[in-house]
C-alpha cells in the first residue's frame, strides 16, 4: 500500500532524529502531506511554494537546532531546485534529508509529465540515494537505516496517482529515539601525529560545532603564536584569544607572509575567507599547511602537510618562538590597524565605515553574514572587537543563493536577529520572505547593502559587465511581504534607532560610492 510506504519512509526519517519537515506541496507528494497533517505528534511542518527557499530554510534550521531536517517535494524539476542547498549541506556536512516523490519507475525516460530521472540527480553530494518502491520497501528501509545522519541523504519515493482526498487514517509515527547530539565532531582517519610546527600563523575559520570546547581555546592560548580569528568562527573577541589576535586585516596578513615572517600555516575550522588562503595555492606554495577542521575538506588543491579533526589540536607541538619575532609582527599589524581606523574616520560614509557602525548596534545579538563583500568587510572593520551572541553564515560552497532563507531558518526568537547581505544576494532570494509565516516571536532585521551591483568584482576586473549594475531599491520588496522598511543613506547610520523598529524590518543601506572607492584605493596603496 502506498500509504504504508509513506509512513514507513517518514518513520525511518523520525528514527534518524528528523523533527521538522519543510514541505513544497504538489500532487505527487500528496500522501506525505496527508500523513504529516494527520499526526497527533506535533511535528513542525513548514509549507513553501518554492523548493530552493525551503531547502535553504531547512539548512538554517539544522544549523540552529543540530538535528536533521527533511525537505519534501513533488516530482520533476522540483527535485532539481534542491541541488544548490544539497551542495551547501555537503560542504558543511549538515544532515539535510531529501524526500522526493516520484512517478513509478516505468515512467523514467519516457518524457511523461512530471517524470525525470531523479535517482542520482545529486550525484556525490549525498551520502546515499535510496529508491523506494512498494515491492522493495523492506530492502530500502534497511539501506536507509544505514544513513550516518552527518551528511545529506536522498530518499526517492515512487508513488502512483495521488488520492483526490484523504482515504482512511494514516498510522501514527512513533518517537523511538532521542534527537541526535547537537555537536557531531568530525573524527579524523589519520593515524599519524602532526609534525612539530615552526613560526606558524594560525587562521581560525568558520566552526560548525555549536559550542567551541574550552580546552581547545586554552590550547590555542598556550601556543602563544599569532592568530587571525575570523568572525564566523564565533571566537572573535574571545577574552582568552584577544591578546594573540591580529587586527590589521587581510592585507596585513598578506604582507607579513610575503615578508617571510611565517614558516607554516595552521588552519582551525572551515575554509577561511582570508585572501591568503587562495594565495597558498601558487604564490606561497612552499609554506606547509596543517588543517584541523570539523569537516573532511582540506580546502586546497595542492595538498597539506597534515589534516585532522579538531580533537587532533591536542597533539600539536609548536617550536619555541622568539620575543623579537613576535614584536616585529605586532608592530607591522598595529601599523595596518591604525591606518585602517584612520581611513574609516576619514571616509565615514564609505561602505566599510557604515558596516562598522551597523556592527556596533549588533553587539550581543544573533548575526548572519552573507557571502561576497559583507563577510569580508565585517572581518576587516570589526577586528574581533564586537562579539556577537551567535554568528553564522553559509560558507560551504561560498555561494550567494539562499542566504536570507537560511538566515530565517537559523534565527532564534531570543534577542534580535540580524542578517547582513549584499544587494545581488537579496535579489537572488526574493522568495525568502515567504518564510515569515514560519517565524517565531522575535525581532528580525535584514540589512541589504545596496551598492548598485557586484562591487566585489571592481577590484578584480576592469570590465563593467562583471558588476551587474542596477538602480533597484528594496522598499517594494519589503512591502510585498508586509515587512517594515528603513532606508539609510549618507550620514544616517549613526542615527539609526533600532529599538523603535518593528519586529520585522528591511534596512537598506546605501553607501557613498565616491567615499567607498577612495577608502579602498587608500587601503590598497
Amino acid at each position: 500500500m502506498k500509504a504504508d510506504l509513506v509512513i514507513q519512509v517518514l518513520q525511518t526519517a523520525v528514527d534518524h532524529g528528523v523533527r521538522e519537515f519543510c514541505v513544497c506541496a504538489g500532487a505527487r507528494n500528496a500522501e506525505f502531506i496527508m500523513a504529516l497533517t494527520s499526526q497527533k505528534q506535533p511535528w513542525p511542518v513548514h509549507y513553501f511554494f518554492e523548493e530552493r527557499s525551503a531547502a535553504f530554510f531547512a539548512l538554517g534550521r539544522i544549523a540552529r537546532e543540530g538535528f536533521p531536517v527533511a525537505v519534501v517535494t513533488t516530482s520533476g524539476t522540483a527535485v532539481a531546485e534542491l541541488l544548490p542547498a544539497v551542495i551547501e549541506a555537503h560542504y558543511q556536512q549538515l544532515p539535510l534529508l531529501l524526500l522526493t516523490a516520484d512517478r513509478p519507475r516505468e515512467f523514467r525516460g519516457t518524457g511523461a509529465p512530471q517524470a525525470i530521472d531523479q535517482v542520482g540527480i545529486y550525484h556525490n553530494y549525498v551520502e546515499q540515494c535510496v529508491d523506494w518502491q512498494v515491492d522493495t520497501a523492506g530492502e530500502c528501509t534497511a539501506m536507509a537505516k544505514r544513513w550516518s545522519g552527518q551528511r545529506p541523504a536522498h530518499w526517492n519515493v515512487c508513488l502512483g496517482e495521488p488520492p483526490r482526498h484523504q482515504v482512511g487514517v494514516p498510522a501514527q509515527l512513533v518517537l523511538r529515539s532521542e534527537s541526535r547530539n547537537e555537536e557531531q565532531i568530525f573524527q579524523s582517519s589519520s593515524t599519524q601525529s602532526p609534525p612539530q610546527v615552526k613560526r606558524p600563523l594560525v587562521v581560525i575559520g568558520p566552526l560548525r560545532t555549536q559550542t567551541w570546547r574550552a580546552e581547545w581555546t586554552q590550547r590555542l592560548k598556550s601556543w602563544g603564536v599569532p592568530l587571525y580569528v575570523e568572525s564566523l568562527s564565533g571566537l572573535a573577541g574571545h577574552p582568552d584569544l584577544r591578546a594573540l589576535s591580529l587586527q590589521g586585516g587581510d592585507l596585513a596578513i598578506s604582507e607579513l607572509v610575503r615578508q617571510g615572517h611565517f614558516e607554516s600555516i595552521i588552519r582551525v575550522g572551515g575554509v577561511p575567507t582570508l585572501r591568503l588562503w587562495r594565495d597558498l595555492e601558487e604564490r606561497h606554495r612552499e609554506l606547509p599547511v596543517l588543517v584541523f577542521a570539523d569537516t573532511p575538506f582540506s580546502g586546497l588543491a595542492r595538498g597539506v602537510q597534515f589534516q585532522g579533526g579538531l580533537q587532533d589540536l591536542s597533539s600539536v607541538k609548536i617550536a619555541p618562538v622568539s620575543t623579537e619575532w613576535w614584536q616585529q609582527i605586532q608592530v607591522a599589524d598595529q601599523f595596518r590597524y591604525t591606518k585602517k581606523m584612520n581611513l574609516l574616520k576619514a571616509y565615514p560614509d564609505s561602505e566599510p565605515a557604515q558596516i562598522l557602525r551597523l556592527a556596533a548596534k549588533m553587539v550581543g545579538q544573533n548575526v548572519y553574514l552573507g557571502n561576497s563583500l559583507p563577510v569580508r568587510e565585517w572581518d576587516l572593520v570589526t577586528s574581533g572587537e564586537l562579539p556577537c551572541k551567535r554568528i553564522f553564515g553559509n560558507r560551504g560552497a561560498n555561494g550567494i543563493d539562499g542566504q536570507i532563507s537560511s538566515f530565517l531558518g537559523w534565527a532564534k526568537p531570543d534577542g534580535e536577529n540580524w542578517a547582513v547581505v549584499g544587494d545581488l544576494t537579496a535579489l537572488y532570494d526574493l522568495a525568502s520572505l515567504w518564510a515569515t509565516r514560519h517565524l517565531s516571536a522575535g525581532r528580525y532585521r535584514i540589512v541589504v547593502i545596496n551598492n548598485g551591483g557586484g562591487q566585489i568584482f571592481r577590484n578584480m576586473f576592469t570590465q563593467t559587465e562583471f558588476l551587474n549594475s542596477h538602480s533597484i531599491e528594496f522598499s517594494h520588496w519589503a512591502k510585498m511581504w508586509d515587512w517594515d522598511y528603513v532606508r539609510v543613506a549618507k550620514g544616517q547610520v549613526s542615527e539609526l534607532e533600532t529599538g523603535s523598529m518593528s519586529d520585522r524590518t528591511v534596512i537598506e543601506v546605501v553607501p557613498d560610492a565616491v567615499q567607498t572607492e577612495e577608502f579602498w584605493k587608500a587601503w590598497r596603496a
